[in-house]
């Protein structure tokens, strides 16, 4: 069986959603480790995304009103800087920690490919022995093709219409992989 769980689908199909479920009872027991990422909303119009690092801190990846920061993706300025400076060593950090048994990341895509650092990064804790269970976008990128095509991968491809089918094959990977 795979170590490493991709979960994929188009934008909004709810894979961070997923994965938050999925990886509940990790959270609540603190033996997951990595980082995710929340929308930020302004009523009810999305206008930006934080990074959040599981049990820490907290920043900005991406905001409509960041000009200041480093790229531009469509209508969201990025900050590179927060995912080389955030992501990346919450990832690092989830490797070497030995209570950590589950690495999380969320999400691998575009805006998060702008830090140089952040594909060696994945591709560590895709090799490493602790398994990983990431987010990855659908849209094809050369990058992100080869990590799906990965030997060691599981791709779990959601829709809204799948959404909770989806949720049991993921729970079922990761009672396999990190038993409660």
């Amino acid at each position: 069986m795979a170590n490493n769980l991709l979960i994929t689908g188009e934008p909004g199909c709810g894979k961070t959603t997923l994965l938050l479920k999925a990886i509940a009872p990790y959270l609540e027991l603190e033996v997951a480790g990595g980082v995710y990422t929340e929308e930020m909303t302004l009523g009810r119009e999305r206008v930006g995304f934080k990074l959040r690092v599981i049990g820490g801190k907290m920043t900005t990846l991406a905001h409509n009103l960041m000009y200041s920061f480093s790229h531009q993706l469509g209508q969201y300025y990025v900050s590179s800087q927060a995912v080389s400076f955030v992501a990346v060593p919450a990832i690092l950090l989830a490797l070497q920690k030995k209570k950590v048994q589950l690495v999380v990341i969320d999400e691998v895509a575009r805006m998060q490919l702008m830090s140089d650092s952040f594909l060696p990064a994945v591709d560590e804790a895709l090799y490493s022995a602790k398994p990983v269970i990431a987010t990855v976008h659908a849209r094809a990128h050369e990058l992100t093709d080869d990590i799906k095509l990965r030997d060691d991968v599981k791709l779990v491809i959601v829709t809204p219409e799948t959404r909770e089918e989806c949720l049991a094959e993921v729970r079922d990977w990761l009672g396999h992989h990190v038993p409660l």
